[in-house]
Formats: C-alpha cells, structure tokens, sequence
C-alpha cells in the first residue's frame, strides 16, 4: 500500500484541532451577549456554567452527609520500565491491532501492562502515569476525540524534560530501530511533514476488520556529538480509520 504523507498530516492536523477545540471568553458583557445570540455552542456553555454554579450554592447551604461507604481506588500508577521495555510494549500495542477493540482501553491496558482509572469526563477513558528509568516518566491515555472514527485514540508520551525546546543528551529510543519493527509488522512508513515538529507515520490495512491504523511518532533530536543529532521517539499515538486509506 502506498503510503501517503499529505493525507497523514491531514488526519494529524484534524485530531489536533479536535483535541484542541477551546474559545476564549468575550472581553465585555455587549460582546459576550453578541456571541450568544450567534453561537448556540456558547450559549449552551453558559448554560451548563449557569446551572453548575447553582449547584455548587445548593451544596454549600445543604449540611453534608457522612458516607456510606468509600469505592475502592485503582492505582493509577504504571509500572517502573527501562526504554527497552516501553518499547517492547509498545510494539506489542502496534502488532495488536487488528480491530477497533484494540484501541479501548481494556486491551490497551493489556498490551502495555497498565491498569486505568476512568476519569470523569467522557472524552476521556483512562491514563496511567509510570517512572521511566534515565528519563523521567511516561504517560498512557486513551480516549475519544473523533465520535465518528471507529474506534479511540490512544497515545504514549515519554520524552525527557525539555526535549521540545533544546537536545537532550537523553535518547528514549532511536527511530530507524523503531521503523524497522513496524516495518516487519506490515506498517508502511513515511516522514510527515507539519511546521515546527518532526513527525513520522506508520499505516497498516486490515481487511478482516476493514480497517487502517495509524500510527504516528513525534520525534526529537538528541545531542550525540554530530550537527543533526539522533532521532529519538517521544511520543506514540495510535488511530483507526475506516476504511482502505
């Protein structure tokens, strides 16, 4: 299958708007009135603001009561691994998806070995907070930013402190040994172009399930002594889309 950047970058650039989708307030009364009557968005966040408000006031006045029984909390915290062994994981993550189940959370927690605790927004699955030995930590969360994609979005950071503005001497994972492993696994491989980040894309069709994954690796250079520096991995994310891409 060929593999097409510019068509990548479109999916990235669209889960990033998607992810990102917030507005700012209106600087004065006669403008934010304005932006109500225009947008039904707005008003319905006012709305929901409104309501939750006078909630909040209702539970202040209401004396509390002592609960009845405390649910059990899942540790959050992912196990301690070496670059290796999240890479190890991760692989195992990208070799497992064959269908949108994969990328829920029950089976991401399998491929990756890590438990999640279901936060209280919607669009939000589970995340896992983990040491990550000579690094720092990593961090694993899934949830749904695309509610027509097929299946939800899954993503592994792991880059050291800093990597976006400077080049650590830390590599987490160089990228041609990470290529070569998804290679095997049946992905084709491509460098996405997108301002200010350097980025590859992996894609694999699978036609039991009629679906394409993709996945995607953000990259940093550490310094190893050359002017361009190693490409290291600093964050994976996973995708399906409908469909041969």
């Amino acid at each position: 299958m060929a593999f097409r950047p510019a068509q990548y970058a479109a999916l990235l650039l669209g889960a990033l708007t998607l992810s990102a989708c917030a507005r700012s307030p209106a600087e004065n009364p006669q403008e934010r009135s304005v932006i109500q009557n225009e947008d039904p968005f707005v008003a319905a966040m006012d709305e929901a603001t409104n309501a939750a408000a006078a909630a909040d006031r209702s539970a202040r006045k209401t004396p509390s009561k002592p609960q009845q029984s405390d649910a059990p909390r899942v540790d959050t915290t992912a196990p301690k691994l070496s670059p290796a062994e999240l890479r190890q994981r991760i692989l195992r993550l990208t070799a497992g998806l064959q269908s949108a189940a994969d990328t829920e959370a029950e089976r991401v927690s399998r491929f990756l070995g890590v438990s999640f605790t279901p936060e209280l927004m919607s669009i939000r699955e589970g995340e896992s907070i983990g040491d990550l030995e000579q690094v720092g930590s990593y961090r694993v969360s899934v949830s749904r930013i695309d509610r027509t994609a097929p299946g939800k979005h899954v993503r592994i950071s792991f880059g050291p402190a800093g990597f976006s503005t400077g080049r650590p001497s830390i590599c987490t994972f160089e990228l041609a040994e990470f290529a070569d492993a998804l290679r095997s696994q049946g992905y084709d491989a491509g460098e996405v172009h997108l301002p200010h980040r350097e980025q590859w894309g992996f894609v694999r069709y699978v036609s039991a399930s009629d679906l394409t994954f993709y996945v995607s690796a953000e990259l940093y250079r550490a310094n190893d002594g050359t002017r361009s520096g190693k490409l290291c991995l600093a964050d994976v994310t996973a995708d399906a889309v409908k469909g041969r891409q």
